[in-house]
C-alpha cells in the first residue's frame, strides 16, 4: 500500500464519518439507521472499486 492509497482511504473514512454524523443527526431507528449505513458503504465500495479498475 503506498502513500496515495492511505490519502485515499483516509478520505473515504472521512466521507463515512460525515455521512454517519448526519445519519445521527436525523435520529432514524437502529434497523433503519444500520440499513443506511450498509447502503453508503456499499456505494463508497463500489465508487473506490470502480475508480481502481478504470485507473
Amino acid at each position: 500500500m503506498n502513500e496515495f492509497q492511505i490519502v485515499h482511504l483516509v478520505g473515504i473514512a472521512a466521507m463515512l464519518v460525515l455521512v454517519g454524523s448526519g445519519l445521527a443527526a436525523r435520529r432514524l431507528s437502529l434497523k433503519r439507521g444500520a440499513q443506511m449505513v450498509l447502503i453508503w458503504i456499499g456505494i463508497f465500495v463500489g465508487v473506490t472499486i470502480f475508480i481502481d479498475l478504470v485507473r
